[in-house]
């Protein structure tokens, strides 16, 4: 008897539901990238330990930086487009 013999299942719908919580993953991941790096009000040094967060601790760096990232970041990309767009 192999101890270490395991297999696992194959099937599409298994493939579906795995699948399915990482396209959410990544839409809050880039969600949250992206609001990082429009705050005007982030140095660089800001900027780099907001992303170290949600990079290196996916779910919990995401709920953290939801809870702790102040509201003028969190409205900022909501509110208002960058004004350096060309018009």
């Amino acid at each position: 008897m192999n101890l270490f013999e395991f297999s696992f299942p194959t099937s599409a719908f298994f493939a579906s539901l795995s699948f399915v919580p990482w396209l959410i993953y990544l839409y809050f991941y880039w969600k949250a990238l992206g609001m990082i790096l429009s705050a005007s009000k982030f140095d660089s040094t800001d900027m780099i330990l907001w992303f170290l967060v949600i990079t290196m601790a996916p779910l919990i760096g995401l709920i953290t930086f939801h809870a702790m990232c102040p509201p003028h970041v969190l409205n900022a990309a909501a509110l208002s487009p960058p004004s350096d767009r060309p018009k």
